[in-house]
């Protein structure tokens, strides 16, 4: 959604799994809005990876981002976005 892309949330999905299949450390740094991290969590719980360590990273409303999600009509994630900048 903040990129642009229409597909390829399993693309970011599956190599988390490769990684617990392989038993190899590691974690996962993420870019999202405090609204959605619920799901995200949801979502990793589901597929066994609910203990491992989220750092949440806050994105840089680039003109080109802010632009693309004003045009969507998204305006309640810039909102959400610039919240979550201010703490």
């Amino acid at each position: 959604m903040l990129t642009g892309a229409e597909k390829g949330y399993n693309y970011q999905m599956r190599p988390l799994e490769y990684l617990r299949d392989s038993n190899v450390s590691y974690n996962v740094a993420l870019v999202t809005t405090k609204s959605s991290i619920d799901v995200f969590r949801d979502r990793l719980s589901d597929i066994g990876l609910g203990k491992i360590m989220l750092e949440i990273e806050d994105i840089k409303l680039y003109s080109q981002v802010k632009n693309r999600l004003e045009k969507k009509d998204l305006s309640n994630i810039l909102n959400d976005l610039k919240n979550s900048q201010k703490k």
